[in-house]
This record gives C-alpha cells, sequence and structure tokens, in this order.
C-alpha cells in the first residue's frame, strides 16, 4: 500500500474524524501516526515534521503557527533532530547542534522561493506566466546559501570567538547543516512508510 504525503496532510488537517469500518478515513491515518510514534526517535521526528509542514502550507484549526500546540510540536520536532543526529554530528557541542537543528527544521519549512511564492514562473499583472523564476531557476525552491547561513549563526553562536567562527563554519557548521537536512528527509519518508505499513496490517 502507498500513501502519499498528500494524503498524510490532508489527514493531519482533517475535521472530519469519524470512524466507518467499511473504508479508511483519516482517523484511522491519524491513529497509525500515533502509534508507530513510540517505535523510534526517526519515527516520532517524522510525525511532527509532517505536523508542522502541513500547517505551515494550509490553514490547520489544530496547528495554527505561534499558538502553543505549535509551539510545542517544533520545539520536540527540533530536540528530536538534535537527538538522532547526536552520533553522526558526535563532534559539534550539544547546544550547537540544537542551534543548528533549529535552523535547519526552519529552513525546511520555509522551503519556498520568495520570489515566486514555490511556482517557478514570474507572472506580470494580468496573472499570465511570463518567464521562468530566475531566482531558483524554475525549481520553486528556495535556496539557502552560505552568506545567509553565517548571518545566521553569528547571530545565533555568540559565546563562538571571532577568529575561530569562520574555521568552525566551514569545518562543522556547514557539512552539519546537509546532514541535519538528510535526515529531515529521511525522518519523514520513514514515517510516511511505517504508517501505510501499518494501515495495510491492520
Amino acid at each position: 500500500m502507498s500513501l502519499s504525503r498528500e494524503r498524510l496532510h490532508r489527514a493531519v488537517n482533517s475535521t472530519d474524524l469519524g470512524w466507518d469500518d467499511r473504508r479508511e478515513k483519516d482517523v484511522d491515518i491519524l491513529t497509525a501516526m500515533g502509534m508507530t510514534d513510540s517505535r523510534s526517535e526517526v519515527l516520532a521526528l517524522g510525525g511532527n515534521l509532517i505536523v508542522l509542514k502541513t500547517s505551515a502550507r494550509s490553514k490547520s484549526i489544530f496547528y495554527i503557527p505561534g499558538n502553543d500546540l505549535y509551539k510545542a510540536t517544533q520545539t520536540a520536532a527540533i530536540k528530536g533532530l538534535c537527538d538522532v543526529t547526536r552520533r553522526t554530528l558526535r563532534q559539534i557541542r550539544q547546544d550547537q547542534r540544537m542551534y543548528l537543528s533549529g535552523m535547519a527544521v526552519t529552513e525546511w519549512l520555509h522551503d519556498r522561493c520568495p520570489e515566486c511564492n514555490g511556482t517557478g514562473r514570474m507572472k506580470n499583472d494580468k496573472g499570465q506566466v511570463v518567464a521562468e523564476c530566475a531566482t531558483c531557476q524554475g525549481t520553486g525552491q528556495r535556496t539557502y546559501g552560505h552568506t545567509e547561513r553565517r548571518a545566521t549563526l553569528r547571530a545565533g553562536m555568540r559565546g563562538c570567538k571571532t577568529d575561530q567562527f569562520g574555521k568552525l563554519y566551514h569545518q562543522h557548521w556547514s557539512k552539519a547543516m546537509d546532514e541535519l537536512h538528510a535526515m529531515i528527509v529521511l525522518a519523514e519518508r520513514y514515517k510516511q512508510r511505517a504508517v501505510a505499513k501499518m494501515l495495510e496490517n491492520y
């Protein structure tokens, strides 16, 4: 059984939580999401990430960016990402890894090109597509470059001496961001497959 990312997102935002033993409904998907959380740290992380992405992309009546429930889920996702990378990123201090995890989750949530709003196309005043977006080259994806990341890190890593900053960034932090983003993708896909498998078995 396959379960698309879009189907998961619809279930998270659903207001119809009625149960029907004749067919799969949103409540079944949400139940499977909750039951698989306890199986591993990666699955729990994947669940929190899916909820955050859904809330950021559509109007959720439960997880509204800024409210307590959303903040708690975001905090859990950041801590979860920090925890699951404690071995692969063991050369980075825990407090620094936590800050980097927060950056990675934020970048992942806000991944639409700000110039074309994720469409990959530029439109004129009449709403007609006139060109491919030059900023994202038609992908619709936002790219976070070294300059932007360095500025964000410099504000957060206040305990780091100026003469050490550049060395730490290029030797550890830049590579760590790639590792954190890779783990985010893995966790989301792993969760998606686990939910699909549980629905198939039950």
